[in-house]
């Protein structure tokens, strides 16, 4: 018996999770790969496809029905990924990769979105009407649902608070604005956040120990944890801009 599944795919811009799932939500299969975002956004669907159509080849039951999508900058009405601000891709018609490279119904929205759908059909907010969902990883994105419906705005862009600026004289962009939330509560942010504690303080012991080229979140949790002073001022400062 054919079992119907569809593929979920999130878009960050260090790596994009995907998985199949079962109309219930069970999911059957679920693998990472790195974003590679100074590539082209083809050959991220081509590596994508290899680890997919190596499952599928061997559930032959399973049938792919649709596609979805959650992208930096996604917009739903066109499916095309916006020049996502830490991706080098520009403008890409991803909905339409996909479908010729999986021959199916494919559906693209913001990251965010996509996480606060996630979050009312499946997640803790299946009740609620009101909202809001905030994503941090590389960036900072939000999704938000009013009435029970997501808003998606006239451009499917409503309600990106990571590009709100904090700080008109605030730490640069990559969208060119300056003092941009995402520059201060994400990945990105913290990364800045230690390259300043640093210059503040160069033989900080800890913050000497990092990687600035990849600035590893689970190491400041564990010094956090252990009660590091410089550990525990760099997530201080995270949360007070993003309060």
């Amino acid at each position: 018996m054919v079992k119907k599944i569809v593929l979920g795919i999130d878009i960050g811009g260090t790596n994009t999770v995907f998985g199949l799932i079962e109309k219930s939500g069970n999911i059957l299969f679920i693998e990472h790969i790195p974003t590679l975002g100074h590539e082209p956004a083809d050959s991220l669907v081509n590596r994508l496809a290899e680890k997919v159509d190596s499952f599928l080849e061997d559930h032959p039951e399973g049938e792919l029905a649709g596609i979805g999508v959650g992208a930096p900058n996604g917009n739903h009405y066109n499916g095309i990924v916006q020049d996502p601000p830490n991706l080098s891709w520009g403008y890409v018609d991803m909905v339409s990769l996909l479908r010729e490279k999986f021959n199916c119904n494919v559906s693209l929205t913001n990251d965010a979105n996509a996480a606060a759908l996630g979050e009312k059909y499946f997640g803790i907010a299946k009740d609620m009407n009101d909202f809001i969902t905030i994503t941090l990883g590389t960036g900072l994105g939000s999704g938000i649902f009013s009435g029970g419906k997501i808003l998606y705005g006239y451009d499917s862009l409503a309600g990106e608070i990571g590009h709100l600026s904090i700080d008109q004289n605030g730490r640069k962009c990559s969208c060119e604005l300056k003092g941009c939330l995402e520059m201060y509560a994400s990945a990105k942010g913290i990364k800045e956040t230690v390259i300043e504690l640093l210059q503040v303080n160069p033989g900080d012991d800890f913050l000497s120990s990092l990687d600035l080229d990849n600035v590893d979140g689970k190491m400041i949790d564990r010094a956090v944890d252990d009660g590091v002073e410089s550990a525990i001022s760099v997530y201080e400062f995270t949360a007070e801009k993003l309060a």
